[in-house]
């Protein structure tokens, strides 16, 4: 689906630039489980200023004229913005897409995490409205809601 030829103005090197940064940090952290980053707002803090911190090692080192524009677009990588929204619902995608992986390997322990993530779509999702009333998610909710019909 092509948003842009749906109406949607969507600025696709910002959406780009945002996906390339928003895990950046996780090269020195890994990957940390929503469920567990989210579990008390004194952790997710913690996690978020551990986050930054190791972002800025990164780009200060590698890319030291740069640093505070990769910072900023880190920092509003999921923003409330259509490229922000895209940025999150994809990497929400990629959750299920290896969850799927590993359920098909027989890891049944996956089958609640992809569930989780299917419940934060949803929710953070189904119902997104651009400025305009527009609803860019909802042929994509659509399929996401037969996608967990057929393997619930």
């Amino acid at each position: 689906m092509d948003l842009n030829k749906n109406g949607y103005s969507i600025d696709v090197g910002k959406a780009v630039q945002k996906a390339l940064v928003h895990d950046l940090e996780e090269s020195q952290s890994g990957d940390i489980i929503r469920t567990f980053k989210y579990r008390n707002p004194e952790l997710k803090a913690a996690v978020d200023d551990a986050s930054e911190a190791a972002l800025k090692d990164i780009i200060e080192a590698d890319f030291p004229d740069f640093a505070a524009e990769v910072l900023d677009l880190w920092r509003d990588s999921k923003d409330s913005s259509i490229e922000g929204r895209i940025v999150a619902f994809s990497d929400l995608l990629t959750v299920i897409s290896f969850c799927d992986e590993q359920i098909k390997l027989g890891n049944r322990y996956m089958l609640p995490i992809q569930h989780r993530a299917l419940g934060y779509l949803r929710d953070g999702f189904g119902s997104y409205k651009t400025s305009d009333g527009k609803k860019p998610f909802a042929s994509y909710m659509r399929e996401l809601k037969r996608f967990e019909l057929e393997n619930s």
